[in-house]
């Protein structure tokens, strides 16, 4: 999957995102973002959406089920969850999507 992703990339300028993105799949990227927030808002975002389609879920399941992931994630043989060297990190938790891509955008260039 890594070459492939690498070879569609090339002579593009793409964003692409993923949890071992910039540290696997394109370690040479000029820009890295690392985007974090805490486990309660990423287990209440995922809440509400779940909510919003209809789903009946319980917050603290959401919340556990994060945290296994990301210990699952951090602890992979190959591609774990860490911050990529270089990366720019963003901590979300209380900035809306809209502030998230203008924080982004402060960083580059364009």
């Amino acid at each position: 999957m890594v070459k492939k992703q690498r070879e569609f990339a090339v002579g593009k300028r793409i964003v692409v995102d993923g949890r071992d993105t910039g540290s696997v799949v394109f370690p040479n990227a000029d820009y890295k973002f690392y985007l974090d927030a805490s486990v309660d808002i990423r287990a209440k975002r995922r809440y509400d959406e779940l909510l919003a389609k209809g789903m009946d879920v319980e917050l603290e399941e959401i919340k556990k089920d994060i945290k296994l992931r990301d210990e699952a994630d951090r602890n992979r043989e190959f591609g774990a969850l860490i911050v990529p060297e270089g990366a720019i990190i963003i901590d979300t938790s209380d900035l809306s999507i809209k502030e998230v891509v203008q924080e982004i955008f402060s960083y580059i260039n364009i």
